[in-house]
């Protein structure tokens, strides 16, 4: 075997040469594929299950609906914001129940936010988080938890309510920086200097994620309106609830039938809908370029087997009379057969010494471009993951690609295969 690939050096070299090639393809699909799935399966640090979301509506002055209440209207408005938000929280169907900003619950790619950094370090650069408003029961509705587990949601509900304790969640994507703001066990307790200046990191947790499919570099900042915040009424906008298991039925028929739920004065609510409802409408982009890139890589890797099963058939063909000679000298099939994919992953091995050094820069190029890898242990992963990966995918599209000449050409009865000889 080794005699003929001497002998057939410059086909050979070829043929290394388009398995090079094809092999930094299928690696290329392997590892965006890879990285997408890893991705959506990363925590998403909050929990969505059962949770209702509605706009919250604050007549203001020039609206038909709005009331005059004289000086005391905003301080009214705010009273009436936390007069229906008990009502739905004491309602038997409901878990919990919190106001938000719009950005405060996940399914949205809203970037508001701040720069934030530490009072304790004036001289280190200060770094962009999404900052989220709400009422101290949002952990409850989405069930946060502090990274090291030491604080439930309970517990973050308490310290919210605190008033001077903020929520920081980790910014994931960023932590491959060497930066103090960065290194969340050493946050907590410390006093911001910007952001929300003279408040106290309470807690760290996982980064509320905006979306299934977005990986978000950015951190964030959860800070609370308390009773008796002047300027409430003039930020909420969005009504979370977390429903009982199994009584989703009876919160929205209470909901759209008490009026005095729905609305008091000044505040109304309105698109009462589950939060998977937000969740495909944000999301239906994401999916169908998913999709789109699943059925373009399964048409790109048919298309390779196919450019494979040509290159591989016309070698063996060409060999068919070497291969009846070696039939007539009592070599079995099974020997014909591993010396013919052997000769193929042989290549197949080779190509892969070059197109690995292209896998690696790639691999870096698309740390920095598409990827969300935290430092280079991630990238070194990713690299032998996707190689082994994309390895394995070739090795078996060559064995189809050898398997089916191969099988037909040592079914030829050797008088036939050498009648022109």
């Amino acid at each position: 075997m080794f005699r003929q690939i001497i002998s057939e050096w410059k086909e050979n070299l070829w043929l290394v040469i388009e398995l090079a090639i094809v092999a930094c393809i299928v690696w290329y699909l392997t590892a965006v594929l890879r990285q997408q799935y890893l991705d959506y399966n990363m925590p998403r640090g909050f929990d969505a299950e059962n949770v209702y979301l509605a706009d919250v509506n604050v007549a203001f002055e020039g609206d038909s609906r709005w009331i005059d209440m004289g000086d005391s209207t905003t301080v009214n408005d705010n009273a009436d914001l936390w007069a229906l938000l008990n009502s739905i929280s004491e309602l038997p169907s409901v878990e919990a129940a919190a106001f938000g900003t719009f950005n405060a619950p996940p399914y949205n790619y809203s970037f508001r936010g701040d720069m934030v950094r530490i009072e304790e370090w004036p001289d280190t650069m200060g770094i962009y988080v999404n900052t989220k408003y709400v009422t101290p029961d949002f952990p409850k509705v989405f069930r946060l938890t502090s990274l090291d587990g030491s604080k439930s949601p309970e517990d973050l509900s308490d310290m919210l309510a605190g008033r001077m304790d903020v929520i920081y969640g980790r910014s994931r994507g960023l932590e491959r920086m060497d930066h103090p703001i960065l290194r969340q066990d050493t946050l907590t307790g410390k006093i911001l200097a910007t952001g929300l200046p003279g408040f106290r990191i309470g807690a760290v947790t996982e980064t509320i994620r905006r979306s299934d499919y977005e990986f978000s570099d950015n951190g964030m900042l959860i800070g609370a309106f308390t009773p008796g915040n002047p300027y409430m009424s003039q930020f909420i906008s969005r009504l979370c609830v977390r429903v009982k298991p199994g009584q989703a039925d009876e919160f929205v028929k209470a909901m759209r039938t008490d009026r005095e739920l729905l609305r008091r004065r000044n505040i109304s609510f309105s698109n009462l809908a589950p939060i998977e409802t937000h969740r495909i409408t944000l999301q239906w982009k994401d999916e169908a370029n998913r999709n789109r890139y699943i059925a373009g890589g399964a048409l790109l890797l048919f298309i390779v087997l196919i450019g494979l099963l040509g290159t591989f058939w016309g070698r063996v063909y060409s060999r068919t009379s070497s291969i009846a000679v070696r039939k007539v000298f009592g070599a079995t099939d099974l020997n014909i057969f591993g010396n013919l994919v052997g000769e193929a992953l042989l290549f197949l091995t080779l190509a892969y010494v070059p197109a690995s050094l292209l896998m690696w820069k790639g691999t870096q190029w698309l740390s920095e471009s598409l990827f969300s890898f935290v430092n280079r242990w991630e990238w070194t992963h990713n690299f032998i993951w996707a190689g082994v990966i994309s390895f394995v995918i070739m090795a078996v599209m060559i064995l189809i690609g050898v398997g089916i000449p191969a099988w037909r050409a040592m079914h030829i009865q050797p008088a036939e295969a050498l009648k022109e000889e």
